[in-house]
């Protein structure tokens, strides 16, 4: 499981948050939650928007043979296999 914060000066800014998979797993299931919840809209404020970008050892940018998969901010959950 993975916890953390993101404080204010954070805000519009990509994290990237390495984890480790384990050799030999064929699937991977990511839930997520966080508070305050608000639309994607960039005009709304007063809330908090998290979306999910999943990439391999190969590269983090979006353009890079690493590129995995992005969710949008309307998914809470995902599955890769």
């Amino acid at each position: 499981m993975l916890t953390g914060t993101f404080a204010k000066d954070h805000e519009r800014r990509y994290a990237h948050v390495p984890f480790d998979v384990p050799a030999g797993l064929h699937q991977l299931h990511i839930r997520y939650a966080y508070n305050d919840q608000i639309d994607s809209d960039p005009l709304i404020t007063g809330g908090n928007t998290l979306d999910l970008g999943l990439f391999d050892e190969r590269g983090i940018a979006e353009s890079s043979p690493g590129f995995r998969g992005w969710s949008g901010s309307e998914k809470m959950e995902v599955t890769i296999d």
